[in-house]
Protein backbone atom coordinates (compact mmCIF):
# COMPACT_ATOMS: atom_id res chain seq x y z
CA UNK A 1 0.00 0.00 0.00
CA UNK A 2 1.52 3.35 -0.65
CA UNK A 3 1.97 5.79 2.20
CA UNK A 4 0.37 9.16 0.87
CA UNK A 5 -2.04 10.56 -1.16
CA UNK A 6 -2.11 9.08 -4.66
CA UNK A 7 -2.14 12.71 -6.50
CA UNK A 8 1.37 13.94 -4.99
CA UNK A 9 3.67 10.99 -6.29
CA UNK A 10 3.45 13.48 -9.99
CA UNK A 11 5.59 16.19 -7.92
CA UNK A 12 8.73 14.07 -8.59
CA UNK A 13 8.89 13.37 -11.79
CA UNK A 14 8.88 17.71 -12.05
CA UNK A 15 11.93 19.27 -13.93
CA UNK A 16 12.36 23.11 -14.99
CA UNK A 17 10.60 22.40 -18.34
CA UNK A 18 7.16 19.76 -17.53
CA UNK A 19 5.75 20.60 -14.63
CA UNK A 20 2.47 18.19 -15.38
CA UNK A 21 0.02 21.12 -15.41
CA UNK A 22 -3.32 20.84 -17.42
CA UNK A 23 -4.88 24.59 -18.57
CA UNK A 24 -8.30 24.39 -19.70
CA UNK A 25 -9.73 27.32 -22.00
CA UNK A 26 -13.40 28.34 -22.52
CA UNK A 27 -14.36 30.79 -24.41
CA UNK A 28 -17.82 32.18 -23.70
CA UNK A 29 -19.91 34.23 -25.99
CA UNK A 30 -20.51 37.43 -23.88
CA UNK A 31 -17.91 39.30 -21.93
CA UNK A 32 -16.72 37.93 -18.54
CA UNK A 33 -18.28 39.70 -15.03
CA UNK A 34 -15.35 38.97 -13.11
CA UNK A 35 -17.08 39.41 -9.82
CA UNK A 36 -19.74 37.24 -10.19
CA UNK A 37 -17.41 34.72 -11.78
CA UNK A 38 -14.90 34.77 -8.60
CA UNK A 39 -18.07 34.54 -6.44
CA UNK A 40 -19.52 31.37 -8.84
CA UNK A 41 -16.23 29.16 -8.12
CA UNK A 42 -15.39 29.77 -5.14
CA UNK A 43 -18.72 28.47 -4.15
CA UNK A 44 -18.04 25.65 -6.92
CA UNK A 45 -14.86 24.79 -5.70
CA UNK A 46 -15.90 23.93 -1.89
CA UNK A 47 -18.20 21.11 -3.54
CA UNK A 48 -14.85 19.73 -4.62
CA UNK A 49 -13.09 19.55 -1.22
CA UNK A 50 -10.52 16.92 -2.71
CA UNK A 51 -9.07 19.92 -5.01
CA UNK A 52 -8.87 22.14 -2.46
CA UNK A 53 -5.30 20.27 -1.57
CA UNK A 54 -1.91 22.15 -0.83
CA UNK A 55 1.52 20.25 -1.10
CA UNK A 56 3.21 19.60 1.73
CA UNK A 57 6.94 18.05 2.91
CA UNK A 58 7.02 15.47 5.36
CA UNK A 59 9.74 14.79 7.81
CA UNK A 60 10.83 11.63 5.78
CA UNK A 61 11.22 14.11 2.86
CA UNK A 62 7.79 12.67 1.15
CA UNK A 63 5.59 15.04 -0.71
CA UNK A 64 2.13 14.67 0.47
CA UNK A 65 -1.33 16.95 -0.11
CA UNK A 66 -3.50 18.32 3.00
CA UNK A 67 -7.08 19.98 2.75
CA UNK A 68 -6.74 23.54 2.33
CA UNK A 69 -9.81 25.50 3.10
CA UNK A 70 -8.53 29.14 2.01
CA UNK A 71 -10.12 30.84 -1.41
CA UNK A 72 -8.36 29.81 -4.59
CA UNK A 73 -7.19 32.47 -6.80
CA UNK A 74 -9.19 34.09 -9.15
CA UNK A 75 -7.47 37.16 -11.02
CA UNK A 76 -7.54 38.79 -14.31
CA UNK A 77 -5.18 37.44 -16.65
CA UNK A 78 -2.06 39.28 -16.21
CA UNK A 79 1.61 39.58 -17.60
CA UNK A 80 2.29 38.51 -13.94
CA UNK A 81 2.69 35.16 -13.83
CA UNK A 82 1.33 32.93 -10.77
CA UNK A 83 3.15 29.95 -10.05
CA UNK A 84 0.78 27.00 -8.25
CA UNK A 85 1.42 25.78 -5.63
CA UNK A 86 2.83 29.14 -4.04
CA UNK A 87 1.48 32.70 -2.36
CA UNK A 88 0.83 33.50 -5.95
CA UNK A 89 -2.04 30.47 -6.12
CA UNK A 90 -2.75 30.98 -2.06
CA UNK A 91 -1.20 27.60 -1.99
CA UNK A 92 -3.62 25.42 -3.99
CA UNK A 93 -2.85 23.73 -6.84
CA UNK A 94 -5.44 25.48 -9.05
CA UNK A 95 -5.87 28.67 -10.48
CA UNK A 96 -8.58 30.90 -12.76
CA UNK A 97 -7.92 33.71 -14.86
CA UNK A 98 -9.78 35.41 -17.23
CA UNK A 99 -9.56 37.97 -20.02
CA UNK A 100 -12.20 39.48 -22.46
CA UNK A 101 -14.57 36.28 -23.37
CA UNK A 102 -11.99 33.85 -22.44
CA UNK A 103 -11.88 32.18 -18.89
CA UNK A 104 -8.59 29.84 -18.09
CA UNK A 105 -8.02 27.31 -15.77
CA UNK A 106 -5.03 26.21 -14.63
CA UNK A 107 -4.56 22.77 -12.69
CA UNK A 108 -2.01 20.47 -11.57
CA UNK A 109 -2.80 16.72 -13.49
CA UNK A 110 -1.46 15.29 -10.62
CA UNK A 111 -4.83 16.32 -8.84
CA UNK A 112 -7.16 14.95 -11.48
CA UNK A 113 -7.23 14.47 -14.99
CA UNK A 114 -9.34 16.27 -17.96
CA UNK A 115 -12.62 14.55 -17.06
CA UNK A 116 -12.60 15.28 -13.60
CA UNK A 117 -11.36 18.78 -13.95
CA UNK A 118 -14.64 19.09 -16.38
CA UNK A 119 -17.26 18.50 -13.43
CA UNK A 120 -15.54 21.08 -11.49
CA UNK A 121 -15.76 23.64 -14.23
CA UNK A 122 -19.31 22.42 -15.33
CA UNK A 123 -20.46 23.28 -11.69
CA UNK A 124 -18.90 26.74 -11.45
CA UNK A 125 -20.15 27.64 -15.10
CA UNK A 126 -23.72 26.44 -14.57
CA UNK A 127 -23.55 29.03 -11.54
CA UNK A 128 -22.51 31.44 -13.32
CA UNK A 129 -24.10 31.42 -16.37
CA UNK A 130 -27.59 31.04 -14.40
CA UNK A 131 -26.44 34.21 -12.30
CA UNK A 132 -26.09 36.11 -15.54
CA UNK A 133 -28.75 34.78 -17.32
CA UNK A 134 -30.87 35.13 -14.61
CA UNK A 135 -32.73 31.76 -15.28
CA UNK A 136 -33.09 28.56 -13.52
CA UNK A 137 -31.80 25.75 -15.72
CA UNK A 138 -32.31 22.32 -15.55
CA UNK A 139 -29.61 20.92 -13.69
CA UNK A 140 -29.17 17.28 -15.79
CA UNK A 141 -26.24 16.28 -15.97
CA UNK A 142 -24.22 18.96 -13.80
CA UNK A 143 -23.43 18.72 -10.34
CA UNK A 144 -25.05 21.59 -9.19
CA UNK A 145 -22.82 23.85 -5.88
CA UNK A 146 -25.56 22.44 -3.35
CA UNK A 147 -25.50 18.52 -4.77
CA UNK A 148 -23.70 15.91 -1.97
CA UNK A 149 -20.21 14.87 -2.67
CA UNK A 150 -20.75 10.96 -4.11
CA UNK A 151 -18.37 8.50 -2.12
CA UNK A 152 -17.17 6.96 -6.06
CA UNK A 153 -16.12 10.56 -6.95
CA UNK A 154 -13.10 10.10 -4.65
CA UNK A 155 -12.68 6.33 -4.54
CA UNK A 156 -9.32 4.94 -5.40
CA UNK A 157 -8.89 1.54 -6.49
CA UNK A 158 -7.53 -1.21 -4.42
CA UNK A 159 -4.01 -3.25 -5.16
CA UNK A 160 -5.09 -5.96 -2.34
CA UNK A 161 -7.61 -7.28 -4.99
CA UNK A 162 -5.04 -7.47 -7.65
CA UNK A 163 -3.25 -10.90 -8.65
CA UNK A 164 0.03 -11.07 -9.41
CA UNK A 165 -0.47 -11.33 -13.26
CA UNK A 166 1.34 -10.46 -16.46
CA UNK A 167 -0.19 -7.98 -18.86
CA UNK A 168 -1.98 -10.15 -21.84
CA UNK A 169 -0.73 -7.87 -24.38
CA UNK A 170 2.78 -5.87 -24.48
CA UNK A 171 5.52 -4.49 -26.40
CA UNK A 172 8.59 -6.47 -24.78
CA UNK A 173 11.27 -5.39 -27.59
CA UNK A 174 12.16 -2.03 -28.23
CA UNK A 175 10.71 -0.48 -31.55
CA UNK A 176 12.58 2.34 -33.77
CA UNK A 177 9.72 5.38 -33.53
CA UNK A 178 9.93 8.53 -35.66
CA UNK A 179 10.38 11.24 -32.77
CA UNK A 180 10.71 14.87 -33.83
CA UNK A 181 14.26 15.20 -31.97
CA UNK A 182 15.26 18.73 -33.62
CA UNK A 183 12.00 20.40 -32.05
CA UNK A 184 12.84 18.68 -28.90
CA UNK A 185 16.50 19.92 -28.95
CA UNK A 186 15.65 23.54 -29.45
CA UNK A 187 13.10 23.53 -26.79
CA UNK A 188 15.34 22.03 -24.08
CA UNK A 189 18.34 24.44 -25.35
CA UNK A 190 15.97 27.11 -25.62
CA UNK A 191 15.78 29.47 -22.45
CA UNK A 192 12.32 30.90 -23.15
CA UNK A 193 10.99 28.51 -25.95
CA UNK A 194 8.11 29.88 -27.88
CA UNK A 195 5.94 27.04 -26.49
CA UNK A 196 2.08 26.95 -28.70
CA UNK A 197 -0.97 25.72 -29.43
CA UNK A 198 -3.56 25.34 -32.14
CA UNK A 199 -7.30 24.52 -32.72
CA UNK A 200 -9.67 22.75 -34.96
CA UNK A 201 -13.00 23.07 -34.91
CA UNK A 202 -14.86 20.10 -36.83
CA UNK A 203 -18.63 19.18 -36.98
CA UNK A 204 -19.55 16.72 -34.15
CA UNK A 205 -21.85 14.76 -35.34
CA UNK A 206 -20.00 14.72 -38.76
CA UNK A 207 -16.75 13.33 -36.63
CA UNK A 208 -18.67 10.31 -34.76
CA UNK A 209 -20.52 9.07 -37.74
CA UNK A 210 -16.93 8.97 -40.01
CA UNK A 211 -15.15 7.76 -36.83
CA UNK A 212 -17.38 4.98 -36.37
CA UNK A 213 -16.65 3.52 -40.34
CA UNK A 214 -16.05 -0.16 -40.04
CA UNK A 215 -16.26 -0.14 -36.26
CA UNK A 216 -13.96 2.79 -35.70
CA UNK A 217 -14.07 5.20 -32.79
CA UNK A 218 -12.93 9.22 -31.75
CA UNK A 219 -9.39 7.94 -30.47
CA UNK A 220 -8.89 5.41 -33.55
CA UNK A 221 -9.90 7.57 -36.24
CA UNK A 222 -8.11 10.61 -34.64
CA UNK A 223 -5.04 8.51 -34.54
CA UNK A 224 -5.04 7.53 -38.57
CA UNK A 225 -5.25 11.43 -39.14
CA UNK A 226 -2.68 12.72 -37.14
CA UNK A 227 -0.63 9.86 -38.86
CA UNK A 228 -1.47 10.63 -42.54
CA UNK A 229 -0.54 14.29 -41.25
CA UNK A 230 2.89 13.26 -39.59
CA UNK A 231 3.93 11.38 -42.53
CA UNK A 232 4.06 15.06 -45.16
CA UNK A 233 6.39 16.00 -42.66
CA UNK A 234 8.59 13.39 -41.26
CA UNK A 235 10.57 10.75 -43.16
CA UNK A 236 10.32 7.14 -41.53
CA UNK A 237 13.18 5.52 -43.28
CA UNK A 238 13.75 2.39 -41.03
CA UNK A 239 11.62 3.74 -37.98
CA UNK A 240 7.82 3.28 -37.17
CA UNK A 241 5.19 5.93 -36.82
CA UNK A 242 3.59 6.08 -34.00
CA UNK A 243 0.27 7.17 -32.08
CA UNK A 244 -0.22 6.77 -28.52
CA UNK A 245 -3.45 7.01 -27.22
CA UNK A 246 -4.26 8.13 -23.89
CA UNK A 247 -6.68 5.95 -22.23
CA UNK A 248 -8.60 5.85 -19.01
CA UNK A 249 -9.02 2.46 -17.48
CA UNK A 250 -10.72 3.72 -14.07
CA UNK A 251 -14.02 1.36 -15.40
CA UNK A 252 -11.83 -1.44 -15.41
CA UNK A 253 -10.83 -1.51 -11.96
CA UNK A 254 -14.45 -0.05 -10.12
CA UNK A 255 -13.70 3.37 -10.03
CA UNK A 256 -15.22 4.88 -13.50
CA UNK A 257 -16.30 8.11 -11.22
CA UNK A 258 -13.29 8.62 -9.40
CA UNK A 259 -11.67 12.33 -10.09
CA UNK A 260 -7.97 10.48 -9.73
CA UNK A 261 -6.02 10.44 -13.33
CA UNK A 262 -5.65 7.09 -14.03
CA UNK A 263 -4.41 6.91 -17.47
CA UNK A 264 -2.40 4.65 -19.58
CA UNK A 265 -0.87 4.47 -23.15
CA UNK A 266 -1.84 2.10 -26.14
CA UNK A 267 0.41 1.89 -29.01
CA UNK A 268 -0.82 2.25 -32.36
CA UNK A 269 2.52 1.56 -34.56
CA UNK A 270 3.42 1.36 -38.25
CA UNK A 271 5.54 2.73 -41.30
CA UNK A 272 5.32 5.03 -43.17
CA UNK A 273 4.54 2.61 -46.69
CA UNK A 274 1.58 1.24 -44.69
CA UNK A 275 0.00 4.73 -43.39
CA UNK A 276 0.44 6.16 -47.27
CA UNK A 277 -0.56 3.00 -48.86
CA UNK A 278 -3.58 2.44 -46.65
CA UNK A 279 -7.04 4.70 -46.38
CA UNK A 280 -8.29 6.19 -43.70
CA UNK A 281 -10.87 4.18 -42.44
CA UNK A 282 -8.85 1.06 -43.11
CA UNK A 283 -6.56 2.22 -40.61
CA UNK A 284 -9.35 3.53 -38.31
CA UNK A 285 -10.35 0.03 -37.92
CA UNK A 286 -7.37 -1.64 -37.84
CA UNK A 287 -6.29 0.82 -34.77
CA UNK A 288 -9.90 0.01 -33.12
CA UNK A 289 -9.23 -3.35 -33.08
CA UNK A 290 -5.72 -2.87 -31.81
CA UNK A 291 -6.97 -1.08 -28.93
CA UNK A 292 -9.33 -3.72 -28.02
CA UNK A 293 -7.00 -5.88 -27.76
CA UNK A 294 -4.80 -3.62 -25.50
CA UNK A 295 -7.24 -2.42 -23.26
CA UNK A 296 -8.22 -5.37 -21.41
CA UNK A 297 -9.63 -5.74 -17.72
CA UNK A 298 -6.13 -7.55 -17.58
CA UNK A 299 -4.04 -5.26 -19.11
CA UNK A 300 -5.62 -2.41 -17.21
CA UNK A 301 -4.81 -4.55 -13.51
CA UNK A 302 -1.52 -5.46 -14.76
CA UNK A 303 -0.86 -1.51 -15.42
CA UNK A 304 -1.96 -0.73 -12.38
CA UNK A 305 -0.02 -3.15 -9.76
CA UNK A 306 3.05 -1.83 -11.79
CA UNK A 307 2.06 1.82 -11.18
CA UNK A 308 1.19 1.04 -7.18
CA UNK A 309 4.77 -1.19 -7.33
CA UNK A 310 6.25 2.15 -8.73
CA UNK A 311 5.08 4.83 -5.83
CA UNK A 312 6.07 1.92 -3.14
CA UNK A 313 9.53 2.39 -4.32
CA UNK A 314 9.32 5.87 -4.28
CA UNK A 315 7.71 5.16 -0.31
CA UNK A 316 10.98 3.29 0.59
CA UNK A 317 13.51 5.77 -0.16
CA UNK A 318 14.54 8.12 2.63
CA UNK A 319 14.96 11.84 1.73
CA UNK A 320 13.24 14.25 -0.88
CA UNK A 321 16.67 13.75 -3.35
CA UNK A 322 16.74 9.92 -3.44
CA UNK A 323 12.54 10.07 -3.90
CA UNK A 324 12.78 12.18 -6.79
CA UNK A 325 15.72 10.15 -8.22
CA UNK A 326 14.30 6.97 -7.54
CA UNK A 327 11.30 8.35 -9.25
CA UNK A 328 12.88 9.59 -12.37
CA UNK A 329 15.05 6.57 -13.18
CA UNK A 330 12.06 4.11 -12.63
CA UNK A 331 9.66 6.58 -14.21
CA UNK A 332 6.57 4.53 -15.81
CA UNK A 333 7.03 7.31 -19.10
CA UNK A 334 10.24 5.07 -19.55
CA UNK A 335 9.34 2.45 -21.85
CA UNK A 336 10.93 1.05 -25.22
CA UNK A 337 7.89 2.75 -27.46
CA UNK A 338 8.51 6.38 -27.95
CA UNK A 339 5.89 8.40 -29.00
CA UNK A 340 5.14 10.42 -32.50
CA UNK A 341 2.39 11.81 -31.61
CA UNK A 342 -0.33 10.91 -28.70
CA UNK A 343 -4.25 11.48 -29.02
CA UNK A 344 -6.77 12.06 -25.82
CA UNK A 345 -10.36 12.24 -26.19
CA UNK A 346 -11.54 13.02 -22.84
CA UNK A 347 -15.27 11.36 -24.28
CA UNK A 348 -18.82 12.57 -23.81
CA UNK A 349 -19.07 15.66 -21.82
CA UNK A 350 -22.90 16.23 -20.72
CA UNK A 351 -23.08 20.24 -20.61
CA UNK A 352 -26.88 20.11 -20.42
CA UNK A 353 -28.62 23.37 -21.02
CA UNK A 354 -25.64 25.75 -20.26
CA UNK A 355 -24.04 24.31 -23.61
CA UNK A 356 -25.36 27.14 -26.15
CA UNK A 357 -23.34 29.92 -24.08
CA UNK A 358 -20.11 28.01 -24.74
CA UNK A 359 -17.88 29.36 -28.09
CA UNK A 360 -15.37 27.07 -27.16
CA UNK A 361 -13.03 24.70 -25.62
CA UNK A 362 -9.32 23.53 -25.31
CA UNK A 363 -7.32 21.50 -23.25
CA UNK A 364 -4.02 22.90 -23.30
CA UNK A 365 -0.56 21.08 -22.14
CA UNK A 366 2.66 20.92 -22.00
CA UNK A 367 4.41 18.55 -24.53
CA UNK A 368 4.86 18.32 -28.40
CA UNK A 369 3.00 16.71 -30.81
CA UNK A 370 0.19 16.03 -28.01
CA UNK A 371 -3.49 15.97 -29.90
CA UNK A 372 -6.48 16.55 -27.05
CA UNK A 373 -10.16 16.59 -28.28
CA UNK A 374 -13.18 17.80 -26.27
CA UNK A 375 -16.32 18.61 -27.24
CA UNK A 376 -19.02 21.31 -26.72
CA UNK A 377 -21.41 23.18 -28.59
CA UNK A 378 -22.23 21.10 -31.00
CA UNK A 379 -18.61 20.45 -31.94
CA UNK A 380 -15.42 18.93 -31.27
CA UNK A 381 -12.46 20.92 -30.34
CA UNK A 382 -9.11 19.74 -31.58
CA UNK A 383 -5.66 21.11 -29.76
CA UNK A 384 -2.53 20.64 -31.33
CA UNK A 385 0.27 21.23 -28.59
CA UNK A 386 3.43 22.23 -29.84
CA UNK A 387 7.05 23.15 -27.86
CA UNK A 388 7.78 25.27 -30.88
CA UNK A 389 5.79 28.07 -33.34
CA UNK A 390 6.25 25.76 -35.98
CA UNK A 391 2.31 25.57 -37.52
CA UNK A 392 3.08 22.74 -40.33
CA UNK A 393 0.94 19.81 -38.41
CA UNK A 394 -1.84 21.49 -37.43
CA UNK A 395 -2.18 23.02 -41.25
CA UNK A 396 -1.51 19.19 -42.67
CA UNK A 397 -3.82 17.87 -40.08
CA UNK A 398 -6.37 20.17 -41.67
CA UNK A 399 -5.58 19.64 -45.06
CA UNK A 400 -6.03 15.21 -44.27
CA UNK A 401 -9.21 16.42 -42.46
CA UNK A 402 -10.67 18.14 -45.63
CA UNK A 403 -9.11 15.92 -48.07
CA UNK A 404 -11.77 13.23 -46.07
CA UNK A 405 -14.61 15.24 -46.82
CA UNK A 406 -14.65 17.17 -42.88
CA UNK A 407 -14.52 20.86 -42.75
CA UNK A 408 -12.14 21.93 -40.39
CA UNK A 409 -11.46 25.47 -39.28
CA UNK A 410 -7.79 26.31 -38.00
CA UNK A 411 -7.02 29.27 -35.86
CA UNK A 412 -3.33 30.32 -35.48
CA UNK A 413 -1.01 29.66 -33.29
CA UNK A 414 -1.43 31.00 -29.85
CA UNK A 415 1.04 31.03 -26.45
CA UNK A 416 0.18 28.64 -24.26
CA UNK A 417 1.34 30.24 -21.50
CA UNK A 418 1.05 27.25 -19.08
CA UNK A 419 1.73 27.68 -14.99
CA UNK A 420 4.61 26.20 -13.20
CA UNK A 421 4.74 24.67 -10.18
CA UNK A 422 6.84 25.57 -7.12
CA UNK A 423 6.98 22.31 -4.71
CA UNK A 424 7.11 23.48 -0.94
CA UNK A 425 10.50 23.69 0.65
CA UNK A 426 11.77 20.57 2.93
CA UNK A 427 12.97 23.59 5.49
CA UNK A 428 9.20 25.19 5.91
CA UNK A 429 6.71 22.01 4.58
CA UNK A 430 3.58 24.17 5.70
CA UNK A 431 5.03 27.65 4.95
CA UNK A 432 2.81 30.45 4.33
CA UNK A 433 4.12 34.00 3.71
CA UNK A 434 2.40 37.07 4.44
CA UNK A 435 3.02 40.99 3.11
CA UNK A 436 4.94 42.81 0.66
CA UNK A 437 6.08 42.00 -2.77
CA UNK A 438 9.93 42.29 -1.52
CA UNK A 439 9.19 39.32 1.29
CA UNK A 440 7.81 37.13 -1.54
CA UNK A 441 10.37 37.60 -3.58
CA UNK A 442 13.00 36.75 -0.56
CA UNK A 443 11.04 33.93 0.17
CA UNK A 444 11.17 32.17 -3.67
CA UNK A 445 14.90 33.46 -3.21
CA UNK A 446 14.88 31.17 -0.24
CA UNK A 447 13.43 28.51 -1.95
CA UNK A 448 15.99 28.30 -4.99
CA UNK A 449 18.99 28.48 -2.96
CA UNK A 450 17.22 26.17 -0.35
CA UNK A 451 17.89 27.56 2.68
CA UNK A 452 14.77 27.83 5.02
CA UNK A 453 12.75 31.19 5.49
CA UNK A 454 11.04 32.40 8.45
CA UNK A 455 7.40 34.18 7.03
CA UNK A 456 6.38 35.33 10.39
CA UNK A 457 5.61 39.11 11.30
CA UNK A 458 9.41 40.34 10.41
CA UNK A 459 10.08 37.76 8.09
CA UNK A 460 13.90 37.19 6.33
CA UNK A 461 16.84 33.93 6.23
CA UNK A 462 17.61 32.60 9.25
Amino acid sequence: MIKHAPESYRLYEMNNKFFYTIRLKVSLFDLIDGKTLSSSFQKAIRRYPYFMRKAVVLPDGAFDLIFDPSDIVIRKKSDSPISLGTIESNYHLLSIEYEGRDIYFDFYHGLSGMKGLLEFVKTGLYEYISIKGNKNFSNEGIRTISSKVEQNESEYPSVKEIEEIDPSYTYHEKVKTVIPLKDYLGFFLSKKPKCMYASLRIDKTSFLEASKTNGGSPNSFLSALCLKALTKIHKGRNKKFCSVVIDNYGKDLGTPNTHHDLNRHLFLLRDEKEIKNTSIDVLNKEFREEIKVQATIQNSEAYFKRLNDYREGIDSCLGLKNKKKYAKSHSLGLGNIYPTVMVSYVGKVNWGEIEPYIESINSIVDGHYIVEMVEANSSFFITVNLVNDNDRFPKELKKVIDEYGLKAELSDLRPKDMKRIEPPSPYNPHLRVQGNIFKRLLHRFALKINRPFAGGKKGGLR
